[in-house]
């Protein structure tokens, strides 16, 4: 191989290591930003679900609240009829 062809060979492969450089540093800062993310959602995440299980045993008193009230509307009823009639 000639002076020329060696000289060729050393330049491509300095220009992949120096673009293998750059991509291994594009790399890191795109992973350090997801790992930064996943960091920042992880608080989002417990508080949304904190959120979801304060809504749903609101909606299940609510649930039992109805049902106590048509309970007490039964009782109510039956507490007036004078059974000794019938």
């Amino acid at each position: 191989m000639s002076l020329r062809g060696v000289l060729n060979v050393k330049k491509v492969r300095r220009s992949r290591d120096i673009l293998e450089a750059k991509c291994s540093g594009s790399i890191d800062v795109v992973q350090s930003r997801i790992n930064l993310s996943n960091k920042l959602l992880e608080p989002l995440k417990e508080e949304l679900l904190d959120k979801m299980f304060v809504m749903e045993a609101s909606l299940r008193l609510v649930e039992y609240d109805e049902e106590y009230s048509e309970r007490l509307e039964i009782v109510s009823c039956t507490e007036n009829m004078d059974f000794r009639r019938m």
